[in-house]
């Protein structure tokens, strides 16, 4: 009984003594602190507010209409400020077009006359693009009824473009 007492008792007395250094080097005494000599704040730019998504949804209207004088079917498109479209023989993107059902018996006659576009020099590279209002026109004859057709258009800013879309296009023949 004497044995376990004793490793008993050195065992409580050496817990103590560990016990009263760690007080002591968390009170501050075992280790000296340093002075803060200096303070850097760095200041920052606030960050600028991420730019809105471009609303390519809206970025087109499209109307058409039938030119009974000349015989034309005509499609008008207005594309929002900041927007573009590519010319046809563009290679950078899908270039614009328009396509004629023979639905109710109208045959196109020729080509369809789209605008050629400006050369731009884009983040992409040079293409020729459409901005703004155009029209596209096709010459047609041998029908009854609305002229049937659509225009595949792909607009882009200067930063991204969408995917292509196709528009409707109806048009009386009245």
């Amino acid at each position: 009984m004497t044995l376990t007492r004793i490793i008993l008792t050195t065992f409580l007395c050496f817990s103590g003594l560990l016990l009263s250094g760690c007080n002591k080097a968390a009170e501050g005494s075992a280790v000296p602190e340093k002075p803060v000599e200096k303070t850097i704040v760095e200041k920052k730019e606030p960050q600028k507010p991420a730019e809105a998504a471009p609303d390519f949804e809206n970025a087109v209207q499209l109307t058409s209409r039938y030119d009974k004088e000349k015989g034309h079917l005509v499609a008008a498109v207005s594309l929002e400020e900041g927007y573009h479209a590519y010319a046809p023989g563009t290679e950078l993107g899908v270039p614009v077009s328009m396509t004629i059902s023979n639905e109710n018996g109208w045959g196109l006659v020729g080509d369809i006359q789209i605008p050629k576009g400006e050369v731009k020099d884009l983040a992409v590279g040079v293409s020729n693009v459409i901005e703004g209002n155009f029209e596209m026109s096709a010459a047609i004859k041998g029908g009854q009824g609305d002229i049937v057709g659509e225009a595949k258009i792909q607009v882009c800013t200067e930063k991204v473009c969408d995917r292509p879309r196709k528009y409707p296009i109806v048009a009386s023949a009245q």
